[in-house]
């Protein structure tokens, strides 16, 4: 017995020991890798908009978190909502860990709702790297509209300005025409956040639907009271932000008119969240997936990426690539006739 004993301890400290010597030599491994080279961060929208400027923050901290230390740089690859960033990020970048993106939620539903889609990306495939903050979608409108609370929405037309297919902002606008019933005349075809809100600004359009309340608050001052000209009326989300529920701005799902469009309503806006996605391709190898998703949070969790955060009159609060992955594992189980009204509703 005694000797099994020996035997089952020695056992145990080589299990250990080669254990440690693997974790070593991983480390060491990734510093080799990176030492000396460039990190791609693809962001699929035009400069300027919420989700450039959030790369190019992640850019400025997230190589002092990888080992070696890396330069990071940012290429905006814009087009059809996201789609031709996902696509090039999928199929055309590295699968080695240099290269990351982020896109827009409605690439990662566009092949939920259409299969052929599939041939150019599966988002089951990507290797989610996390979610640069937990957004909260709303409404926000010119003052002088004259709308000035949610149910106005339903009784007064809002010029609704959009980037186009695939951006939260047009597939939250078409949602509250198409289920909740707004009356919104809807111009579209803008190349992103950052030139609607200067076609609101010039008065081009009235408002914008499921807008970041990070790009809000930074885009428009006063969003609560109206003092500058713009007013939030209304929550495209889920949960609500804790700012806006303290001020009483209700939720637009609230105003579903029976329990299928309710329905609808959370299944679109469950996705809401992933206003900052990131993603690698397919084939990048685990141990440096492992390495970028650390790195992800680590960066965006410091003090001086929180300070910047507050310089700018913005937040981030970060989820992780295992938590955004089963979100979207989830997503792509939900019953095929409720993707397809909420398909149908975006278009």
């Amino acid at each position: 017995m005694g000797r099994t004993r020996n035997a089952i301890a020695v056992m145990a400290g080589i299990a250990a020991s080669v254990a440690a010597l693997t974790a070593t030599a991983t480390a060491q491994d990734a510093v080799d890798f990176y030492r000396g080279r460039t990190v791609t961060i693809i962001a699929g929208a035009s400069a300027g908009g919420g989700i450039d400027l959030f790369a190019r923050q992640l850019s400025r901290f997230i190589g002092k978190h990888i080992a070696g230390n890396p330069q990071v740089v940012v290429q905006n690859v814009p087009g059809a909502g996201s789609k031709v960033a996902a696509k090039n990020i999928y199929a055309v970048a590295p699968k080695d860990g240099t290269v990351m993106g982020t896109v827009l939620s409605g690439a990662l539903m566009e092949p939920i709702r259409q299969e052929a889609a599939r041939r150019d990306y599966d988002p089951l495939k990507f290797n989610y790297i996390g979610n640069g903050n937990a957004e909260a979608l709303s409404t926000v409108v010119r003052v002088d509209s004259g709308l000035t609370a949610i149910d106005d929405m339903y009784v007064k037309e809002l010029v609704a300005g959009t980037p186009g297919g695939g951006s939260s902002v047009h597939e939250s606008t078409m949602v509250a025409k198409n289920i909740l019933g707004a009356k919104l005349r809807v111009v579209t075809g803008y190349p992103g956040v950052r030139e609607v809100g200067l076609a609101m600004e010039k008065g081009e359009v009235q408002g914008m639907v499921g807008l970041a309340f990070t790009t809000i608050r930074q885009f428009f001052p006063g969003y609560l009271t109206g003092e500058k000209g713009f007013k939030v009326i209304a929550q495209d989300n889920l949960a609500g932000h804790p700012e806006l529920n303290k001020a009483g701005i209700p939720l637009s799902v609230s105003r579903a008119k029976t329990p299928a469009d309710k329905e609808a309503v959370e299944l679109y806006q469950t996705q809401a969240v992933l206003v900052r996605t990131y993603v690698a391709p397919p084939g990048v190898p685990a141990d440096r997936v492992k390495i970028l998703r650390k790195a992800f949070l680590d960066a965006i969790n410091s003090p001086e990426f929180q300070a910047e955060m507050v310089k700018q009159n913005s937040e981030a609060v970060p989820q992780s690539g295992e938590e955004v992955e089963a979100l979207i594992a989830k997503l792509y189980k939900s019953p095929p006739e409720l993707v397809a009204r909420v398909a149908a509703a975006t278009q």
